[in-house]
């Protein structure tokens, strides 16, 4: 299932949400219901071992996949193991169910009537490794148990505070997919309207008899834009967007050369990285990589500026509604204010 299948089969589905999102301190519970003692594990490994076989026994039961079970909520661990070999939210959607993400961390004691959630540790790096993974949405509690004013009134806060938090990175991922759906559509349009020669042949039609020819084989498309040159800076360009810096601290090995590693301290210097690759490379020209990288700059600021903006409520009218495949939204524009650019579109 796709994410626009997802979101039909929450809205509209018929059915219930299954819980496999036993944590550590009610995994031994579940596991006894399942007939599976405290004696059967030695450590906390081979409990979630187990647990995790409980589950996945449970997925691949074909009553699982009758269509009754819209969705199922993962334990972090479940979410990072496999079922049948697959990573375990596709092997949940393969069969049309909906995989969630449990994030809390259980409940602080009762306070004011209710039971706050405890701190999330590293619920960003979650949230980023769950939507990679095809997670649909997150699952958290809290618990009201009396009429409290205040105390409910610090709980409501906290749930939105954490929504904040979870939207911010389905914010980031729109910006990014969008930027770079923009930046290649426009990308691939002009390659082959523009039909750019390539340096291997424009070398040695200018200068035969050199038999030049570059480090690695040539791309069999035209030359410019140079796709690594737009979509690079647009997806660069959203996450500096999001973070509102270009400052990082990332190391990142190369999965071909044996103990080669590059280490960034800056968004940037990562196109810079690009660029030269493909220059020195002999794919592209210098001027192309600089035209390339303005375009997909100015896609993602327009993304950023136009589209990641927060819309006024309005009552959807009755034929406004998506179900003849209208997107109701911003219109798709040709061009992007690029005084250099815009004679291109």
């Amino acid at each position: 299932m796709n994410q626009s299948e997802m979101t039909a089969k929450i809205q509209q589905g018929d059915g219930f949400i299954a819980a496999l999102d036993q944590s550590g301190g009610s995994t031994p519970k579940a596991l006894a219901g399942y007939g599976i003692g405290e004696g059967a594990w030695s450590n906390d490994e081979e409990m979630f071992g187990l647990i995790h076989q409980m589950r996945s026994r449970i997925i691949t039961a074909p009553c699982f996949a009758s269509g009754k079970v819209l969705g199922a909520i993962l334990f972090e661990r479940t979410m990072d193991g496999t079922v049948n070999g697959k990573p375990t939210p596709q092997a949940l959607t393969d069969i049309g169910v909906v995989p969630f993400i449990k994030i809390d961390k259980g409940l602080e004691a009762e306070e004011n009537g209710v039971q706050m959630m405890k701190p999330i540790p590293g619920l960003d790096d979650l949230l980023e490794r769950a939507k990679s993974l095809g997670v649909f949405g997150t699952k958290e509690r809290s618990v009201i148990n009396s009429a409290n004013a205040a105390g409910i009134a610090v709980l409501v806060a906290q749930q939105f505070q954490l929504a904040k938090q979870v939207l911010a990175h389905a914010r980031l991922f729109a910006a990014l997919n969008i930027s770079l759906a923009d930046a290649n559509i426009r990308t691939w349009r002009v390659k082959y309207r523009e039909h750019f020669w390539r340096p291997y042949t424009a070398i040695n039609f200018i200068y035969p008899g050199t038999n030049w020819t570059p480090a690695r084989q040539t791309p069999c498309h035209p030359e410019f834009y140079a796709a690594h040159g737009t979509l690079t800076p647009a997806g660069i360009s959203a996450i500096q967007n999001y973070l509102g810096s270009d400052a990082v601290d990332v190391t990142v090995s190369s999965t071909t050369l044996p103990n080669a590693t590059r280490h960034y301290a800056s968004l940037n210097q990562i196109i810079e990285d690009v660029n030269a690759a493909r220059i020195y490379t002999g794919f592209h020209y210098r001027s192309t990589l600089v035209r390339s990288n303005t375009l997909g700059i100015a896609v993602a600021t327009w993304v950023n500026e136009h589209m990641m903006i927060a819309l006024d409520q309005r009552t959807v009218e009755a034929d406004e509604e998506d179900s003849d495949g209208n997107y109701v939204g911003l219109p798709v524009l040709e061009r992007y204010d690029l005084d250099r650019l815009d004679e291109e579109g």
